[in-house]
């Protein structure tokens, strides 16, 4: 059978736009077979790679080459490198290049398309011409990611080599994309016969070639099995048994559904005649009548440069919505590194994307730095049928581009519209709409998602407050009182310490143990008691003589260190363990405390006699419990701890730090992966970074994510949400609420101490999620205004207790744990209402 017959003869099923993928359906009686020769690169030897590939290609074996590109363009080796990508290049249809990323399987959807699209400008860059990338060689690895990222940039098969022989298998995603699992790793001078399979929906074959081994053997030898390889498969084919393909062609197979999606774009120039407007409508009409969706763009652009334009479009519209009031709205967006990323527009932006146009010849397509989905772009073509099939040969999804800008009667309109039409008749060929073309060339990544929200959100003015009227500033006093009194109340006057939790007034319901963190939080009230007049120099200094030796620490395992719980009614007793969160708490209070009140020399005393450095393995702090070291980078209030340790001198990591070195879209965005891997976000600790250490940029951007996704809760649904770590008055009775951003959508979620799977439900967050009475007062500070407001009216409304403010409103029932609160709802008002009032004079 011949290979064209062969892949062209099935007829392609319409995409059904499923969410998952799904496995192969019909059956197929030749069994397809891809030769992948993998390996190559900048120290392979070049000479033999070209001989090889010219023998199977004059022998007519097709053949994928998996090369490696260059890490540094100031690889001494490239110019050599460059010369046989471009030979390899030159074999034409019947020799594919693809491109190796070993760990492109561990990769999240956004960095997978990154990655693709500068794969595809560097090896176009390296070609001297259109890559057309349609393949991804990974190694075969256990994390696997959702691979979707990388349909953005126009591949539409990812190759996972296996490690060990495998039958081959594949699954297809909804937006075309096929992953293959499988195939053999074949070893020259090794014996080679091919087994005809049962026909059936995965009745194909990949055998993988790695250049490392061809040096291993000599050349003569190495192309004696070469020729009998050949042979034997080539014979298979011959009997019919068999057909040879390209990695890229075994997608063509019926059951893979494939097809080319194209968007028209009529494009007028800037300052269009009214003439010119009105013939852009008659045409739309036009391609309409043969069903053939199409947009009007206007651009300002020479022959000498090329479309640099930005521009927003709206998701396609759910079932039963309206559809969008404009197909897409040119933007302005400020990319730089070191810089606040800025969208500008004319008018609101509905929810969508940002692309920009590529021309075809680029051969850089996908998404960029700067986050901006390049979508191919054909343009130039004249009005004959086999000018715009030639042209689309090669290319993917692609917007063909009709210049509008002569004189109507310039143009053939009529007969580009009817070849367009002819077009349709092929199975695999569809005409989109822009929004669906845009859509299905997305990453399908929830955190890039959430960051398009936010750059939205950035266009839309949100109420901030300047200033505090006297009325506030009385007000906020009140609150402040109010908070101090759980300290007035409740400190030991042996220890000097305050219980954690209170749950009414008798001493049954006194939790007597504190972390280093309640510890903190404990000092850094004082701090603001100081600050707003409640207490003096002198009370505080007494309060801290009685506090500081009680935070000693204990040794263990050769290390002294604080320690993990204390007892508040005994002096000196407590755990042996450690927690390298809370003594991040317990750094930066200290450090805030030594900052606004001095106490320097005792402070670096205690703080000097810890055996901190002990703790900091290859840059990240570790706990330590029952001796047993454990790191804290998967919790939230790493980056927090990693800036308090580095106030004392400590040379610590952070998951956090994703800017160096990036555009900040990307930096964005991989925070915001970072972040995803850990959990949900609260508002702590990330907006007690502003009051006691400076904001970093890392926080503020994600208090910033949390902030507009909080507005948009409410401006959507009526919700009012504030959502942060806090104790509730029943069973589990610690939550740490946020916004998970590895959910599609806008969820809010639940953890525990110890991860308990029952309360990481969507119903337990229902059930459970509570307005934090803290995370309100810090919102007001940090980013005071009309949403910030409607927050601390509810906790004033609902939260008073005889002792301070109760910890926290259940969202679903409204009801407060009115004889319920702790130290830190308290410790972190007073901080919160002392930043603010101090901010505003």
């Amino acid at each position: 059978m011949k290979r064209r017959i062969f892949l062209l003869g099935s007829t392609a099923a319409l995409f059904a736009g499923h969410i998952r993928p799904r496995p192969a359906h019909a059956a197929i009686e030749t069994a397809s077979v891809a030769i992948v020769l993998t390996d190559i690169s900048a120290q392979t030897d070049a000479t033999r790679i070209k001989r090889i590939a010219a023998f199977c290609f004059d022998k007519g074996l097709w053949l994928t080459c998996g090369v490696r590109l260059p890490e540094s363009a100031a690889d001494a080796q490239t110019q050599d490198y460059m010369s046989l990508l471009r030979a390899l290049g030159d074999f034409g249809n019947g020799l594919e290049l693809a491109v190796q990323i070993p760990d492109l399987a561990l990769r999240p959807a956004y960095a997978q398309a990154r990655v693709a699209h500068d794969a595809q400008a560097q090896l176009s860059q390296l070609l001297g011409r259109p890559a057309y990338l349609q393949s991804l060689i990974c190694d075969d690895q256990d994390a696997l990611d959702v691979p979707t990222g990388v349909r953005s940039a126009g591949i539409r098969n990812i190759l996972l080599r296996p490690d060990t022989l495998r039958e081959a298998s594949s699954e297809t995603w909804p937006n075309g994309l096929v992953r293959f699992f499988g195939g053999e790793n074949l070893v020259p001078a090794a014996s080679f016969r091919f087994s005809k399979r049962r026909p059936g929906p995965e009745n194909h074959y990949i055998y993988y070639l790695s250049a490392n081994t061809f040096d291993q053997m000599p050349e003569a030898q190495l192309m004696q099995w070469m020729s009998a390889f050949v042979d034997e498969i080539l014979d298979q084919e011959l009997a019919g048994e068999l057909a040879l393909m390209t990695a890229a062609e075994l997608q063509m197979r019926g059951y893979f559904e494939f097809r080319k999606q194209i968007a028209v774009r009529l494009v007028l120039p800037e300052a269009a005649l009214p003439a010119q407007q009105a013939h852009s409508k008659a045409v739309q009409a036009q391609l309409a009548k043969y069903g053939i969706p199409s947009f009007i763009t206007s651009v300002a652009r020479s022959k000498d440069t090329q479309d640099a334009q930005h521009f927003w479009v709206p998701q396609p519209p759910t079932a039963g919505a309206p559809p969008p009031t404009k197909d897409v709205t040119p933007v302005t967006l400020i990319c730089e590194t070191n810089m606040p990323l800025t969208l500008q527009a004319k008018t609101d932006l509905p929810l969508g994307s940002l692309i920009s146009f590529a021309p075809i010849q680029s051969g850089a397509f996908g998404v960029d730095a700067c986050s901006i989905l390049q979508i191919p772009s054909l343009s130039g073509l004249n009005a004959s049928k086999q000018d715009i099939r030639a042209a689309l040969i090669q290319a993917g999804n692609v917007v063909l581009e009709i210049d509008l800008s002569a004189p109507p009667a310039l143009l053939n309109v009529e007969n580009l519209v009817k070849r367009l039409a002819s077009l349709q008749q092929d199975v695999a060929t569809e005409f989109v709409s822009l929004d669906t073309l845009a859509a299905s060339l997305s990453t399908g990544s929830t955190v890039e998602a959430r960051h398009r929200k936010t750059l939205l959100a950035r266009t839309k003015s949100i109420e901030t407050a300047s200033g505090v009227s006297q009325a506030e500033r009385a007000q906020l006093l009140e609150d402040a009182k109010l908070a101090w009194q759980y300290f007035d109340k409740f400190t030991n006057p042996l220890t000097g310490l305050c219980p954690a939790t209170v749950g009414g007034t008798s001493e049954g319901d006194i939790l007597r143990n504190v972390t280093m963190w309640d510890v903190g939080s404990h000092i850094n009230a004082l701090v603001a008691a100081t600050e707003l007049g409640f207490i003096n120099r002198k009370m505080l200094e007494r309060a801290m003589d009685r506090i500081l030796p009680n935070i000693a620490g204990r040794r263990s395992e050769d290390r002294l260190l604080p320690q993990g719980w204390i007892r508040t009614d005994r002096n000196k007793w407590g755990t042996r363990n450690f927690d390298g969160s809370d003594a991040g708490r317990l750094l930066s209070s200290l450090d805030n405390l030594r900052r606004k009140f001095g106490m320097e020399e005792q402070l670096q005393a205690l703080v000097g006699s810890w055996d901190l450095p002990k703790i900091i393995q290859n840059g990240e702090i570790h706990s330590v419990t029952d001796g047993v070291l454990q790191s804290i980078y998967v919790s939230h209030s790493a980056h927090y701890a990693a800036r308090a340790f580095r106030r004392w001198g400590l040379s610590v990591s952070s998951p956090y730090e994703t800017f160096d070195n990036r555009t900040r879209a990307d930096g964005e965005i991989a925070l915001l992966e970072a972040a995803a891997r850990i959990g949900p976000i609260g508002a702590e600790p990330l907006l007690l970074e502003a009051m006691e250490q400076g904001m970093s940029q890392e926080s503020a951007y994600l208090a910033e994510v949390l902030f507009h996704a909080q507005v948009e809760e409410y401006a959507e649904t009526g919700r009012l949400l504030c959502v942060s770590e806090t104790p509730i008055d029943q069973s589990p009775w610690f939550i740490y609420q946020g916004l998970l951003l590895s959910a599609e959508g806008r969820r809010w979620a639940l953890d525990t101490v110890g991860g308990m799977p029952q309360y990481q439900t969507e119903a337990a967050a229902e059930e459970y999620l509570a307005v934090s009475s803290k995370a309100a007062y810090l919102w007001a500070a940090y980013r005071p205004g009309e949403f910030a407001g409607r927050l601390v009216r509810l906790v004033r409304e609902k939260a008073k207790t005889p002792f301070g403010f109760a910890s926290s409103i259940n969202i679903k029932t409204q009801r407060a744990t009115e004889l319920y609160s702790d130290l830190n709802t308290n410790a972190v008002i007073l901080q919160a209402i002392a930043y603010r009032l101090k901010q505003t004079g």
